[in-house]
């Protein structure tokens, strides 16, 4: 079933992303880590390094460098300090902060939020894989930008 999936959104992001080169790198990048996280619980997030380096030179003087590195200071905070999630997600955040705008980011993370807690309670679970939900909120939240866009305008 999970190819099936796999090939279903495969189609949505080659469809509605495919003109815009950074959000279909964005998407199967999250797509791998996402899946990868589901079965494994853990990631390669080091895979993410060379895009987000790339990502924070293309947006340099952006307000988002700003929101970029506050995510990562609390990011740091929640992974070291209170153990509320794993270092994996560090890059996946900082790569959905810097590929969305400040509207959307926010939208993404509730999106996220959301559907996790809604798993959580569904599934009888403490802990899962975040990954999954970050890269759920991200791909709804930018496809529903790309169709809003153009309708608002």
């Amino acid at each position: 079933m999970h190819y099936a999936y796999f090939e279903l959104v495969g189609m949505i992001v080659g469809t509605y992303l495919f003109s815009d080169t950074l959000a279909w790198i964005s998407a199967y990048l999250l797509l791998f880590l996402a899946l990868e996280d589901w079965h494994t619980k853990r990631i390669h997030a080091d895979i993410l390094i060379p895009y987000i380096i790339y990502l924070f030179i293309q947006s340099w003087g952006d307000p988002k460098i700003l929101t970029a590195c506050v995510v990562m200071i609390i990011s740091l905070f929640l992974v070291y300090h209170r153990q509320a999630m794993g270092s994996g997600d560090i890059p996946v955040l900082l790569l959905i902060t810097l590929t969305t705008s400040s509207q959307i980011f926010p939208l993404t993370l509730l999106v996220a939020s959301i559907s996790a807690v809604l798993y959580l309670v569904k599934h009888h679970v403490h802990r899962l894989p975040f990954v999954p939900f970050l890269y759920f909120g991200w791909l709804s939240m930018t496809l529903i930008e790309k169709i809003v866009t153009p309708l608002a305008s």
